[in-house]
């Protein structure tokens, strides 16, 4: 409250703090945010390179992965006809390798809990066995796949993921989505 009554004091005292390199008081504010279409290679090579964050990621172990779920970079049309194609059959893959496993994984699962078997339990515990089944197909999707996630960060590893954006070689997606992260925290 007493920040927000002088908001030019408050934000040249910050930015006073950080020009000195006192960067560690920005550790203090963690931010946390909703993100949604992006690619598994993004949380992989970016995300989860760092090591202060907590992610907590909707799994495609568990959760059946949609159709046309991936992230297209920008390229010319023979390209993205190439690479869509690609994807297609990869998801393709991932449907009949799920199907392929399913019985397996039944055999396996009803293997170590014999009990289930009672009752209606091959139609009770399906979903759990289909689970298993995906969780092991999932190997063959593109790393286009598109990830939903909560992810948390301080202030310093926000600030840390801007300046890699500045690198010469940061691919689009980071640099999309760190924007956004910022502009957020600015907003």
């Amino acid at each position: 409250d007493q920040a927000s009554a002088k908001p030019d004091r408050r934000d040249a005292l910050a930015k006073s703090i950080y020009a000195a390199g006192h960067h560690t008081t920005f550790q203090h504010a963690h931010f946390q945010f909703a993100i949604e279409n992006v690619s598994r290679q993004f949380l992989w090579s970016f995300l989860h390179s760092h090591p202060f964050y907590n992610s907590e990621q909707v799994s495609q172990r568990y959760v059946e992965v949609r159709s046309g779920n991936y992230a297209v970079p920008p390229m010319g049309a023979p390209e993205r006809e190439i690479f869509e194609t690609a994807a297609r059959r990869q998801e393709q893959a991932y449907r009949r390798l799920t199907e392929l496993l399913t019985p397996l994984a039944g055999e396996r699962y009803f293997g170590l809990f014999p009990g289930r078997l009672r009752g209606d339990g091959r139609e009770r515990f399906g979903g759990a066995i289909q689970k298993r089944a995906q969780e092991i197909a999932r190997y063959v999707l593109p790393v286009a796949t598109f990830a939903y996630l909560y992810h948390t960060v301080s202030g310093i590893t926000l600030f840390r993921y801007w300046r890699l954006c500045d690198t010469h070689d940061a691919p689009l997606e980071q640099r999309a989505v760190v924007s956004r992260m910022v502009e957020a925290v600015l907003d």
